[in-house]
């Protein structure tokens, strides 16, 4: 049996964070926000608008936090 590929990816900038939303094969979407490479929020929604709006308020609340975040030294 063939391998049947199925990839959704969706992958923004919004506040000075990158914002990335996937589908995964079990029907929700996961959505992360990072700065720098780091991630500063994550989830899990039952759909792709619930997940674009989830990362756009994590994105938005970091950016009303004055956008700190603490990078890994090592």
């Amino acid at each position: 049996m063939a391998a049947n590929w199925s990839v959704r990816q969706l992958v923004c900038q919004a506040h000075g964070c990158e914002l990335a939303v996937s589908w995964r094969t079990d029907g929700r979407w996961t959505w992360t926000v990072s700065v720098a490479g780091e991630r500063i929020a994550v989830g899990i929604a039952q759909s792709q608008d619930g997940a674009q709006d989830a990362a756009a308020n994590a994105a938005e609340r970091h950016a009303r936090a004055d956008g700190i975040i603490q990078l890994t030294m090592f």
